[in-house]
């Protein structure tokens, strides 16, 4: 049986590269890196077998040099080369794809907008172009997930606060995992208070109750975490509440899609059944595959 190479294109996020990788299984992989991107590329090469190659992010001409020998290789050694086109700068794709075309290699494009991850594969047969769409499984793993994005992290089994723990146990039953207070050791000053995964989604949580719940702090923490620079654009940001937020608050919440989820009942100690409810539905509609 043939063996499988992935040409990977990093960029900020990792999301790109890490399912298609999950997906195909290569038994080698070539992560095509920039100077911004190569600290992404390098957590990806301790995690999956395979080598880093730095290249220009917008010179057409210099990528293709820099590439064609390291595709060139692959090829003479017998692998069946696949070439990933979602990641990094459009010049990296355009410079990869004119490759994949020069030597009849199949490339694809992963889409994952709104709750699926649609992988689109292109291949040339007797000079045509053919394309098939495939959705793709559930794939990811938490700890896969948080490493990518920015290495090793701490997390805490228990948390003495009551509201958390409703709240922990609701969801609980209702996700394929979950993380409490997850803290990088790379960013300490950044601690989220749950880390939540359905099938390929991701999200996170902050959990506040009392005058806590009426603060910007938590959503600031959200908006951070989510950035490009931490867990990315991939990762769904919610903001719990025992009581409804102040508006403008909310405005700001919705500005930076992070989702608001108010549970008044909470104040007077378990949650309603109307709460509860509230809860489920609001994390399903944003990790469901």
């Amino acid at each position: 049986m043939q063996k499988t190479a992935l040409i990977s294109l990093v960029g900020e996020q990792p999301i790109p590269n890490l399912l298609p990788i999950l997906y195909f299984k290569p038994e080698q992989n070539l992560f095509v890196h920039t100077k911004q991107t190569k600290e992404i590329a390098r957590r990806l090469q301790e995690k999956f077998k395979g080598d880093l190659e730095e290249t220009d992010a917008y010179n057409m001409k210099d990528i293709e040099r820099t590439l064609e020998d390291s595709i060139s290789l692959l090829i003479k050694e017998n692998y069946q080369v696949w070439c990933n086109l979602t990641g990094g700068t459009k010049p990296m794709a355009l410079a990869v794809s004119r490759i994949a075309m020069r030597y009849s290699l199949p490339f694809f494009y992963l889409q994952s907008e709104g709750s699926r991850n649609i992988i689109y594969k292109y291949w040339v047969n007797a000079g045509e172009l053919e394309l098939e769409r495939e959705e793709m499984p559930t794939l990811l793993n938490l700890d896969l997930y948080l490493y990518a994005h920015q290495g090793l992290y701490e997390e805490k089994e228990t948390s003495e606060n009551p509201f958390e723990k409703q709240i922990y146990e609701v969801l609980r039953e209702n996700v394929d995992e979950i993380k409490r207070e997850v803290r990088f050791k790379a960013h300490p000053a950044v601690e989220i208070d749950l880390v939540l995964r359905r099938g390929n989604f991701v999200g996170i949580a902050e959990i506040k109750s009392g005058k806590k719940a009426k603060e910007k702090r938590a959503l600031e923490q959200l908006i951070t975490a989510g950035e490009n620079r931490f867990l990315g654009t991939f990762t769904n940001k919610f903001l719990i509440l025992d009581r409804e937020y102040e508006e403008n608050n909310r405005k700001l919440a919705q500005a930076f899609k992070v989702e608001v989820v108010e549970l008044p009942s909470a104040q007077e100690g378990p949650l309603s059944d109307a709460d509860r409810q509230k809860l489920i539905e609001a994390i399903r509609r944003k990790l469901s595959n």
